[in-house]
């Protein structure tokens, strides 16, 4: 890379030289980045072509207006950040904005949809996220680039490689990506947490580069680019900028993603479902699935659950348009979570925040799992759940004085009973699931003896079976304050 800036440097006097140069560097880049990404399969990587790739990346982008927006062309929207008095730093591909005084004056959804001290990564593509790319080679061309760019994943493609670099420890949490509505254009938006601390010192960029090493040679998650060793983004010592230590723990994180992939999202997903399976697995085993532990919620097109969770959902959907609502921009909270597959197809139905308990241990994999998805707009909290849990105290402040959440309370009264906290949580309607071999009429006698449910008003009932399970009734309910 040096002896192409410094054949740069000595032909750019003369133009002629300098482009016919660069053409041939251009052609022979190309070539030459052909043969190794085909040799290496990172030609062949489609994150969006395996045999559950229906089932990723589900969570539903939300779009939010900006205001006072008028802007068509990248210039444009720089003048417009500057004249609003907001600060940016701009890159290649993206503008970011971080947390600042006159932030939530243009971007509101910010202090009522996500945590404190949010940033913003927007896009130069002014495009939706469905159509927008994130380096998109015309934006910012370069010799011998084009093939390489081409390959960068998808908008929702690339939340799930920043998620797999922040359950590493090796990257910043994202949020979430989202849609902003100009009164010209639309954006494409990544809501991360913003990541400042000191300056980055030579044991920090060894640390990060073992880590991200270890993480390269096992080839699950590859580097765009040929070799990371004369990558710009991992040059010593903080990365080019990239490389920046998180204050609130002390550690290198790794801002940026759209310079990796993951090569086989598949396996990913199955490694993690048979680590977690042991601790997620609940009730009998059946002698033709093994008579082993597996997963009590299953992934549809990939691994096998003792509950068939496409099935199940789909009732629920069916139970809700009866009552006339969805959970379109709706907080979720469900009471042992499991794997939080509930709350990822929530998300999937435009809930703009979904929160979780079940045990610790169960939680830890559950989150696992939710980030090789694709979810980031969730919270789980991992606790052994009593008749005195404190729930509401758990979840974020701006949701407390909400209340037309969604509550599932799903097959767990017979191990944890009916806790009194969950009345304080800010839930409107509620799916309440009974065990094997419980009536509708005994499944109604114990609800109503249940002081903050007995006046609850019932929506909709159904009876039905799923998976390995025996049939069961469910019971959607609302309540009024």
């Amino acid at each position: 890379m040096q002896v192409v800036q410094y054949i740069q440097k000595m032909t750019r006097p003369y133009p002629g030289v300098y482009r016919t140069l660069t053409r041939v560097y251009g052609v022979c880049a190309e070539v030459g980045f052909f043969f190794h990404a085909l040799l290496t399969g990172k030609l062949f990587v489609r994150p969006d072509k395996g045999r559950f790739s229906a089932f990723l990346s589900g969570q539903k982008v939300l779009s939010y207006p900006i205001r006072g927006a008028n802007f068509t062309s990248i210039e444009e929207f720089r003048r417009w950040l500057e004249r609003c008095g907001l600060d940016y730093v701009e890159g290649g591909w993206t503008f970011y904005l971080p947390p600042q005084e006159g932030l939530y004056l243009y971007f509101g959804f910010l202090e009522r949809d996500y945590p404190p001290g949010a940033g913003l990564k927007i896009l130069k593509d002014f495009r939706s996220p469905d159509e927008a790319v994130y380096t998109r080679h015309g934006l910012n061309p370069a010799p011998g680039a084009a093939l390489k760019r081409s390959l960068t994943p998808s908008p929702m493609g690339l939340l799930r490689v920043a998620n797999y670099l922040y359950s590493h420890g090796l990257g910043m949490r994202v949020y979430d990506l989202t849609a902003l509505k100009g009164e010209t254009a639309t954006l494409t938006c990544y809501v991360i947490r913003d990541v400042h601390g000191p300056a980055v010192q030579s044991h920090d960029y060894d640390s990060f580069m073992e880590a991200i090493s270890g993480h390269l040679d096992r080839g699950e998650i590859l580097t765009i680019h040929q070799h990371s060793n004369v990558m710009w983004d991992f040059k010593p010592p903080d990365c080019s900028g990239n490389l920046i230590i998180d204050s609130a723990t002390g550690k290198p994180l790794f801002v940026d993603f759209q310079g990796f992939l993951l090569k086989d999202e598949d396996r990913i997903l199955a490694r993690i479902a048979n680590e977690v399976k042991d601790k997620t697995h609940f009730g009998g085993s059946r002698f033709y699935r093994g008579g082993g532990s597996y997963l009590y919620q299953a992934i549809p097109g990939l691994v096998v659950g003792k509950r068939d969770m496409g099935a199940r959902w789909n009732v629920f959907l069916e139970m809700m348009k009866e009552a006339g609502f969805s959970l379109t921009d709706r907080r979720v909270y469900d009471i042992g979570c499991n794997t939080g597959l509930i709350l990822y197809n929530a998300l999937s139905e435009g809930a703009q925040w979904v929160m979780g308990w079940d045990m610790p241990e169960v939680v830890k994999g559950a989150r696992r799992i939710l980030l090789a998805l694709g979810a980031t707009r969730f919270d789980l909290y991992g606790e052994q759940i009593t008749e005195n849990t404190d729930f509401v105290s758990r979840i974020p402040e701006r949701y407390r004085k909400e209340k037309d959440g969604v509550l599932f309370f799903l097959a767990v009264s017979d191990h944890i009973g009916f806790p009194e906290g969950i009345a304080e949580l800010p839930w409107k309607y509620m799916f309440y699931e009974g065990h094997s071999r419980q009536g509708y009429e005994f499944t109604l006698e114990r609800i109503r003896a249940v002081s903050w449910l007995n006046k609850a008003k019932i929506l909709v009932r159904r009876s039905f079976a799923d998976g390995d399970t025996p049939r069961r009734e469910v019971i959607l309910l609302k309540r009024s304050f």
